[in-house]
């Protein structure tokens, strides 16, 4: 990132010299600091061994400090990813352009710590520009404080780097960039979240250096994805825009500070290096003074011109670079990424050599080439085995994440740096002219200067954010670049004194210095926090759950009642965005209107009034207008209603309003419903169709049974509320019509049972994330929305021949869409009219993967024709039909139609079907070979 010019001031000469060009120096300075950020994950973590069992912290959230001093130290030696489970989402190649393609996101989980059942957090690292094993294997502060917040562990790959790339991604880059990025982590938490059944667990983001920029964009962009981020080593104000200016000397100062007594390194240090780079750039003049660098740096090659010597103060400053970011207390192997070791402090190793007064003579210039020789040696031969300096590179950095990094450099994250102002280098003022013509050059973008501060905001935008901790280390040089003070009462600073580059991420050592142990714990204080205030907002928000279609008036969950606030708590995320109502009692809130819109938890009120039913601990909760009994260990309210027009006032459990006047006791049902999901009744299938979904409970969605003629709802589900804390009305009398509702079905002759199809069908489908799943004579298009709704299927469509019904499926899919719009999101879902022979272009079935077919009441000839439709779905995996098929036809007609696909003869499976239909057996065709 630093575009670095071999100029001396006030030397004349130094304008002649043969020189790099431009675009040579970005590229140096980018492979540097590309190689920083990636070396800054240390070693590749195969060989990873720590010699000491981590710390068990001070409690701060679900264990106490008693049972965490009876638990065992935990032991994180050896090779991390052991302990996970490594895993592949088919993510969204473009998230801003309505496109199909896709690639592969890499991500780890790691669920040995996770407390489930209590809805414990979820820590998610935001993947650097490498291998996302590097950050699995490194990131202490995650693993060691797993087990006290009962945390389930996430560390997800960065788009383009480590096995996360894009086919033929050298040719695609305009879809590599930090906005792709944050966009991709938010929907794979989305996924991780509804797959594991943790919409209401809390999310803490951690990352360093580049990483720590993201984590505290992902917080700006997506606060409503993630509750805080550590945010380490991030140098989120470097930014050309930045108000005010970015410091852009600051990098080689703080390398400067390392080389100073102030750091502990010896006191002629710096002056020494300073005075060195005098000496290569008036040596590398002459064919002698360039045998003279040769001959005191101990190279294995010669200088063959002067240009060729001009570029050895850039190699040599590089070992100065990345001896600073891995300036630990200890040794260690992390910036050398796992090639060698580097000893505790190597920077102070690093000045020993430049301890001596040196003459201002010839001998005496020679003898600081042989002291920069032993200097960068510290970096550059630490195997101790190197007879002479080749000038390449001791790590193993990728070549491919180097060229990854130089494109966001030049197309989005531009950060210039200056040097020999202040520092121990020669000057060196960035060319953004001469950057932007390399970028051009090289990758055929054109240099963004102010993207970065433009679409993230800088410092202003911090400012306006909350739950930020950016952390940065007196001895890191990218620290001069970071938040190093507070911004508001939740953005804050913490300062690592001690700390290189992002060391406060790092397993604990015996070795760390009190700063970095106070930042740890003020970091770790923070998080706690976070998690706290998340699981309060999401107590907060459900207080209710379910009833909604019942009779107007639902239940309520009492805040003091922490079982129902969890069970609550588990549903709400899921249900994020859609049109909500919520009651309170009126001790917990005092704008109760407010309140039900900001709920994402569906009710009803009973009256205009705002008078509900509230659920309680205690068996005397009642409103004016209905009774219900209620259990000290609530689990089911049954509620009872009387209507105006009805003769029994019914049984009241409540004793405390035995009392009450009839008028008090009456309750004027609503037409309004507020549910989210609506279904059919019929007489053959009273108990809940859908309840026993494990997605539909996971979403949170909530729906009723409606009867075909009138629409009219008999029964409201109670089975959405997991772990049986139901918390919704039996309803005796029948609610009128429920024209909010956002989703309503209608029963159609001979078709398979919602319950059924869930728990039968879908199974058997076997549906995966690429699939595309059509269903041919989907009718009013129940199978298509409940495969959308149940499965990581992301594309789904139904074909139907009668309008009316495609009609009805239409409506019901955009009423869904309007009231939950992030229930369907990335998701495609298509109900059209065609005729399954001559299908329209939307549902054309070139690309069906799985096709289900309720061809009861298909005739042969149609189904023969379908068949042979079925030879052109070079894709088609597997087949689910309800009559077998061949069943009449000839082996000729049969030879020839779908039937040789598919190599195994039939699975059978029994289903209930609707009406006149009491079973239906449906057929399981499968093709394990496809085009």
């Amino acid at each position: 990132m630093q575009a670095s010019t071999p100029l001396l001031t006030g030397r004349p000469r130094a304008k002649k010299m043969l020189r790099m060009s431009s675009s040579d120096k970005a590229a140096i300075t980018i492979g540097l600091l590309s190689a920083l950020c990636i070396g800054s994950v240390l070693y590749v973590a195969r060989t990873i061994a720590l010699p000491y069992a981590a710390p068990v912290a001070t409690s701060r959230s679900n264990l106490s400090s008693t049972i965490l001093s009876e638990l065992p130290a935990l032991n994180f030696t050896g090779d991390l990813r052991a302990r996970c489970t490594e895993s592949y989402f088919v993510q969204t190649l473009n998230h801003f352009e309505a496109i199909p393609d896709t690639y592969s996101q890499r991500y780890f989980v790691c669920d040995e710590f996770w407390q489930q059942s209590s809805s414990g957090p979820i820590f998610f690292y935001v993947g650097n520009e490498a291998d996302v094993e590097l950050y699995l294997n490194h990131t202490g502060l995650m693993w060691e404080h797993a087990r006290e917040f009962g945390a389930l562990l996430v560390f997800a790959e960065h788009r383009y780097f480590g096995k996360s790339v894009p086919a033929d991604a050298a040719r695609h880059l305009q879809h590599l960039s930090s906005e792709q990025a944050l966009a991709d982590y938010a929907v794979l938490l989305g996924h991780i979240k509804r797959s594991l059944n943790a919409t209401s667990s809390a999310v803490v983001a951690f990352g360093g250096s580049y990483g720590g920029m993201l984590a505290a964009w992902f917080r700006i962009k997506y606060p409503h994805v993630i509750d805080g981020a550590v945010a380490a080593s991030a140098p989120v104000l470097s930014f050309v825009g930045e108000s005010p200016p970015a410091n852009l000397t600051a990098f080689s100062q703080l390398v400067t500070y390392d080389a100073s007594p102030a750091a502990g390194s010896a006191a002629n240090c710096a002056a020494n290096v300073k005075r060195v780079w005098d000496v290569l750039f008036d040596a590398a003049t002459t064919a002698a003074g360039r045998a003279s660098i040769q001959d005191g740096l101990g190279l294995c090659s010669a200088l063959l011109s002067e240009d060729d010597a001009l570029s050895v103060p850039e190699w040599a400053k590089t070992s100065f670079v990345y001896l600073a970011m891995g300036n630990f207390p200890y040794p260690s192997s992390y910036i050398m990424n796992g090639g060698s070791g580097l000893p505790a402090f190597p920077v102070r190793e690093a000045c020993k050599p430049f301890a001596p007064t040196f003459p201002l003579t010839e001998a005496g210039n020679f003898s600081l080439l042989v002291a920069l020789r032993a200097s960068v040696g510290v970096y550059y031969n630490s195997t101790h085995d190197q007879p002479c300096y080749t000038r390449s590179a001791p790590s193993n950095e990728s070549q491919m994440d180097a060229d990854f990094w130089d494109y966001l450099f030049c197309s989005e994250l531009y950060q210039p740096q200056d040097q020999g102002i202040g520092d121990m280098f020669w000057l060196d003022v960035h060319d953004q002219t001469a950057d932007a013509a390399r970028c051009l050059a090289k990758w055929g973008v054109t240099l963004r200067p102010e993207w970065a501060t433009t679409v993230y905001g800088g410092r202003k935008a911090l400012r306006a954010s909350s739950n930020i901790v950016f952390s940065n280390g007196n001895l890191d040089p990218w620290a001069g670049m970071g938040v190093l003070e507070d911004l508001n009462p939740s953005v804050v600073a913490v300062r690592v004194e001690g700390g290189a580059h992002h060391l406060d991420l790092m397993f604990s050592h015996p070795l760390d210095p009190p700063g970095v142990k106070r930042a740890r714990q003020e970091e770790l204080k923070h998080v706690a926090k976070w998690i706290q205030q998340a699981k309060a907002a999401s107590a907060r928000r459900r207080l209710v759950f379910d009833s909604l279609a019942s009779s107007g008036d639902c239940c309520v969950a009492q805040e003091d009642d922490m079982q129902a606030r969890q069970t609550a708590a588990s549903l709400a995320d899921g249900a994020n965005g859609k049109k909500r109502r919520l009651i309170e009692p009126p001790s917990l809130a005092t704008d109760k209107r407010a309140a039900r819109r900001q709920s994402p938890v569906v009710m009803l009120d009973s009256d205009e009034e705002d008078q509900a039913v509230y659920l309680s601990p205690e068996p005397t909760t009642s409103t004016s207008n209905a009774h219900v009994a209620v259990s000290p260990q609530p689990k089911v309210i049954d509620l009872t209603l009387d209507d105006d027009d009805d003769d029994d006032d019914g049984e009241e459990a409540d004793s405390a309003s035995e009392g009450e006047d009839d008028a008090e006791d009456k309750v004027h049902r609503q037409d309004l419903i507020d549910a989210d999901l609506f279904f059919d009744l019929t007489d053959e299938s009273p108990t809940p169709m859908l309840g026993r979904s494990e997605a539909l409970r996971h979403l949170g969605l909530a729906y009723a049974e409606v009867d075909e003629d009138d629409r009219d709802v008999y029964k409201v589900s109670d089975e959405i509320v997991r772990n049986e804390m139901a918390a919704c009305a039996d309803v005796s009398d029948v609610v009128r019509t429920a024209s909010q509702a956002d989703l309503i079905f209608m029963t159609t002759y001979g078709e398979i049972q919602e319950q059924d199809f869930s728990t039968t069908i879908i199974p058997l489908l076997q549906l995966r994330e690429s699939d595309v799943f059509y269903d041919l004579g989907c009718g009013t298009g129940k199978p298509v929305l409940q495969v959308a709704l149940e499965t990581t299927c992301r594309v789904s469509k139904g074909m139907e021949l009668f309008a009316n019904r495609v009609e009805i499926g239409q409506r019901a899919l955009g009423r869904l869409r309007a009231n939950c719009p992030d229930v369907l999101e990335h998701k495609r879902v298509v109900i059209v009219q065609g005729d399954i022979v001559r299908p329209p272009d939307e549902a054309n079935l070139v690309d069906a993967t799985v096709v289900f077919i309720n061809n009861l009441v298909f005739t042969d000839d149609l189904m023969l024709a379908v068949m042979d439709k079925m030879r052109h779905m070079r894709h088609l995996r597997r087949l689910i039909v309800s009559k077998k098929l061949c069943g009449r036809h000839s082996a000729k007609q049969c030879k020839r139609s779908a039937c040789t696909l598919f190599d195994h003869p039939p699975r059978e499976a029994k289903v209930n079907g609707t009406w006149a239909a009491k079973e239906i057996t449906v057929y399981v065709y499968v093709r394990t070979y496809t085009a």
